[in-house]
């Protein structure tokens, strides 16, 4: 702001030196009309710079903001979350800990392949698919299902 105060008082100085010659003269009529010329860029120019301190102190609160969503959103402590694998594509699916938070079991889909998954407290990190726990064990199989 001193720069566009110290070009504001050499642009006084020119136009009172201005107004000490012959008004009658060319020479005049351009310095005077120059001297009209430079004071409108010196306001246009402060003008700018107003607006560009405004937008980098606006810059720098949208970028605290999205700093806090980012927190939020990735620095969240990964404990919270179980990855397990999907029995049908083998894809890791990630469960929010929460979900389980009070219930024997819940019923997650596999958001790569569809499959219906049954998560139990039990589980420690394997998944059922939903009809093989319905289904009874059968003496005739060898294992039964986990």
């Amino acid at each position: 702001m001193e720069s566009f105060e110290h070009m504001r008082r050499e642009l006084s100085y020119l136009h009172g030196m201005m107004d000490s010659a012959d008004s009658n003269r060319l020479e005049y009529k351009v310095l005077t009309r120059l001297i009209g010329i430079l004071d409108d860029h010196i306001d246009e120019v402060e003008h700018m710079k107003m607006r560009q301190t405004e937008l980098e102190e606006y810059v720098e609160a949208v970028d605290e903001d999205l700093n806090d969503v980012e927190v939020l959103l990735y620095d969240e402590n990964e404990e919270d979350f179980l990855e397990m694998e999907c029995p049908e594509c083998h894809q890791p699916v990630i469960i929010d800990e929460m979900m389980l938070a009070g219930e024997e079991s819940v019923h997650i889909e596999c958001p790569q392949c569809g499959e219906v998954l049954l998560v139990t407290d039990e589980d420690e990190g394997e998944f059922l698919r939903e009809s093989e726990s319905e289904e009874p064990y059968r003496s005739d199989e060898s294992v039964p299902p986990a």
